[in-house]
């Protein structure tokens, strides 16, 4: 019969608490690791647009790791709306018109010097614009609206695609979303087993004590 003293089983549970400790140590520090070191996934889209008098041509879309511009800060005569694959709208704000230029007229003294200066207004046949919104992997299509027609779709789901074949670790081409919380769950998975391993093996020993 294998016998154990007191201090001995005193002294393996001091070990085994040790390395528990240990243990949870190094699963908060992969953790604050993985957070300190994860990766910005924010991204937009960039819809070129050529506007005319008869026509909104859009261009190349691109889907591209960034931040856009703060949206709904500005008036014009056109509203730009971002839809999900469902119908439902995602975002909507106004775009001013890119044919309306404004400037300055001077009228010249004989001398070469200003002796006038007044404002002016024109409006191009053609201007192309290029409009950066946030992007949501629910997104289906881009709309250009005026006088509450719309005048332009963009299908945004082939962008999605070729982005997820050239990014297939992004979260929102795995379908996962939440790639912050593996290590988490990775370092209390291994903290639960050491307790438990050392919770048996104490329970084990103290009935071989005599």
């Amino acid at each position: 019969m294998v016998t154990r003293s007191a201090g001995g089983v005193t002294t393996m549970k001091k070990v085994l608490v040790t390395s528990i400790i240990i243990l949870a140590l190094l699963s908060l520090a992969a953790v604050q690791a993985s957070a300190t070191g994860e990766k910005d996934y924010t991204k937009v889209f960039v819809i070129p647009l050529t506007i005319s008098e008869n026509a909104v041509t859009p261009g190349d879309v691109i889907l591209e790791y960034g931040y856009g511009p703060k949206l709904g800060l500005q008036s014009g005569t056109f509203r730009g709306e971002l839809v999900d694959t469902k119908g439902n709208t995602i975002t909507s704000f106004n775009l001013w018109d890119p044919r309306i230029r404004f400037g300055d007229s001077m009228v010249l003294k004989p001398d070469g010097t200003i002796s006038k200066v007044s404002g002016r207004l024109e409006k191009m046949d053609s201007a192309e614009i290029t409009v950066v919104v946030p992007f949501s992997k629910n997104s289906g299509t881009f709309n250009l609206y005026t006088n509450k027609s719309r005048v332009s779709t963009v299908d945004l789901t082939p962008v999605i695609g070729k982005f997820c074949a050239a990014n297939p670790k992004d979260p929102d081409c795995t379908g996962t979303g939440f790639p912050p919380l593996l290590p988490a769950l990775a370092g209390g998975f291994v903290i639960l087993a050491a307790a438990g391993a050392g919770w048996y093996f104490l329970k084990k020993m103290k009935g071989r004590s005599p």
